[in-house]
């Protein structure tokens, strides 16, 4: 490949519209890595943001076209979001290689990567996992064509609210985004209303998340959940460790950067753990419950709840020997660059799967369908959220 190392080039629909992808923006730059959006966000009123859909995929491909211009001539692009974008765009695509990046295990999400490998020279990643998962529903993909690299959630650190806040005793918290799907929002009020869960101190949601409104009218009177005003995720990760307990109720996760950021602060997780979930890295099994499970999981609950200090202590330090056991998303990298390095330079991609004049909206809704087997929309997010990759 050249005594000169390819840049490396970070690709997305728009980075504003996860909390991940806003760590990964906010990692590229500090790394010296290049970002390209294929569909730049617009604001509207009240500090919104979301992502323009508009126009057919011929003008996107232009838009890239023009981006790479700027950029050094050999490249590697890494396309997050499951690739939204690759397959439309790969005639228009100069990258010496291209990777896909799944950052979560969506439903679909293991038939997609046997897609995107037509347009990519491999896959990435945050968990084992999802490895495995894609091993065993397509056998026949070699293993040096997934690697295993985990979200840089520590980029953060700098831009969280010091001083901390001090640790409350009992206090209980639900780090996810106020989320039906995933996060299983929809789960919190089974949770508060079990005689396990006191209710001398509520439990403590942030208002973000595409179901907040929806859980708010049911919700905005109940004085067992209580709304932080944190939204921008330094904040809210701030404020976790005031927690003794963070509560996940989720139905599928990858690498939830809360988790990481309660155990390296001390909170004690609780994280369901079967059923197609299980934790990114070593969990004490005092901190696992069976998912789906309300009983074991209010069992699990409660027995954190009466721990000592000490016992505490020690099931913390459990936890973070876990999360020191990942390796660094530096290290991660590095490694997946360097096995690159020693293989020959591919062909460029065959023809794009979709055409030059599909709508890039009804692109989209394609893709959404075939990630999650729904039909959807554009996301909405708000630009606090936005504000961590800057």
């Amino acid at each position: 490949m050249g005594s000169e190392a390819p840049a490396l080039v970070h690709v997305a629909r728009n980075f504003g519209e996860t909390e991940e992808l806003a760590l990964w923006e906010r990692y590229a730059r500090a790394r010296g890595h290049h970002l390209i959006e294929l569909c730049p966000g617009a604001r509207l009123r009240a500090g919104e943001r979301f992502t323009d859909l508009g126009g057919s995929i011929a003008a996107m491909r232009r838009r890239l076209r023009r981006v790479q211009a700027d950029l050094p001539p050999r490249r590697i692009h890494i396309y997050h979001q499951g690739g939204w974008g690759l397959d439309a765009v790969a005639p228009a695509d100069g990258a010496e290689r291209r990777f896909v990046f799944f950052h979560e295990p969506l439903p679909l999400f293991e038939r997609l990567v046997v897609h995107v490998l037509r347009f990519a020279q491999g896959v990435i990643v945050p968990v084992e996992g999802m490895k495995t998962r894609i091993r065993t529903a397509s056998p026949w993909i070699p293993d040096g064509r997934i690697r295993v690299v985990p979200h840089p959630w520590a980029v953060i650190a700098d831009d969280l609210p010091r001083p901390a806040p001090a640790r409350v005793p009992g206090l209980t918290g639900f780090p996810g985004r106020i989320e039906f799907r995933q996060k299983r929002a929809d789960r919190i009020p089974r949770f508060v209303e079990a005689e396990e869960f006191s209710g001398e101190l509520p439990l403590e949601v942030f208002p973000v998340g595409n179901d907040v409104r929806s859980f708010r009218r049911k919700w905005r009177r109940d004085a067992r959940v209580a709304w932080r005003e944190e939204r921008a995720l330094p904040e809210r990760l701030g404020r976790m460790r005031a927690w003794d307990v963070a509560v996940f109720l989720s139905s599928f996760e990858g690498f939830p950067q809360g988790l990481a950021w309660c155990v390296e602060s001390g909170v004690l997780p609780l994280f369901p753990e079967g059923s197609g979930i299980e934790p990114p890295f070593q969990l004490s099994v005092d901190c696992v419950y069976e998912a789906g499970e309300t009983e074991d999981a209010m069992g699990k609950y409660s027995a954190l709840c009466g721990l000592g200090e000490a016992e505490r202590g020690r099931l913390a330090e459990r936890n973070r020997r876990g999360l020191a056991e990942l390796p660094g998303t530096d290290d991660a990298l590095a490694a997946m660059l360097e096995a690159e390095a020693n293989r020959p330079k591919p062909p460029p991609p065959g023809k794009a799967a979709f055409g030059p004049w599909w709508p890039v909206r009804v692109y989209g809704y394609f893709i959404h369908f075939a990630r999650t087997g729904q039909w959807g929309g554009q996301r909405f997010m708000h630009e606090p959220g936005r504000g961590t990759g800057r």
